[in-house]
């Protein structure tokens, strides 16, 4: 009714270039998230970037191509040279990932980064994180020196050469995951096991609840079950 071509096409046309981004306030005091495509052009005091990891950033799919990686690297860059003050990266240990559980290992842009610029902290519990507190000036002014084997271990030690950590075992006071098992979830409460599946590292356990009139399917290294006696 208010545009000046009223058809269907004009519609979606203008709808297509219309973006959250567009209604951004830079002045309230709120968590902001977005794509890194999003980010550009925008600076924060706090950036935190999450899921560098082989696999997701850069994607399974850019390994075919140097020219894919490249373009991510530089979408790397960007989301990077955002924060003013400070800068968090992470990775995840494991991650549920198109249903299955996923180890991957840190992203290898990680390692490209000149170890004097971060603190890196490692957990076999969260994975890898990196912090770089105000050093953007003297990173962005600072000559581009090769990534050597000394510079990389810093940052990768106990990373790109640790093992990945094996499933998840049955949880304290829980023996197995036995179809007919009673267990107690912390949501869902005391049920049985009708079903376990081996799924990519972990288990899909399908558990009838007490309270519940169907059975609910959960991942094993996630849903924290306990044994009945």
């Amino acid at each position: 009714q208010r545009g000046e071509e009223a058809t269907l096409a004009g519609f979606l046309e203008e709808v297509a270039l219309i973006s959250d981004i567009d209604s951004y306030d830079g002045d309230s005091d709120t968590v902001v998230m977005m794509t890194l495509h999003a980010a550009k052009g925008l600076e924060f005091d706090y950036v935190f970037i999450l899921g560098l990891e082989e696999g997701i950033f850069p994607s399974e799919m850019s390994r075919y191509s140097d020219e894919d990686l490249e373009e991510e690297r530089r979408l790397c860059y960007v989301g990077i040279t955002r924060a003013k003050k400070e800068l968090q990266l992470s990775s995840a240990a494991s991650r549920m990932l198109f249903g299955q559980t996923r180890r991957n290992r840190p992203s290898r842009f990680l390692e490209e980064i000149d170890a004097a610029y971060m603190d890196t902290q490692q957990s076999p519990s969260f994975g890898f994180g990196a912090r770089m507190r105000e050093k953007r000036a003297a990173m962005m002014n600072a000559p581009k020196a090769p990534v050597t084997s000394a510079s990389r271990s810093t940052i990768a030690a106990g990373i790109a050469g640790q093992p990945r950590p094996a499933a998840k075992s049955p949880g304290p006071g829980l023996k197995s995951f036995a179809a007919g098992t009673r267990v107690r979830h912390m949501t869902y409460g005391a049920g049985r096991i009708l079903k376990a599946t081996p799924i990519a590292g972990d288990t899909l356990i399908e558990i009838q609840f007490d309270n519940l009139p169907t059975p609910k399917k959960v991942m094993a290294n996630y849903a924290r079950l306990q044994e009945e006696n």
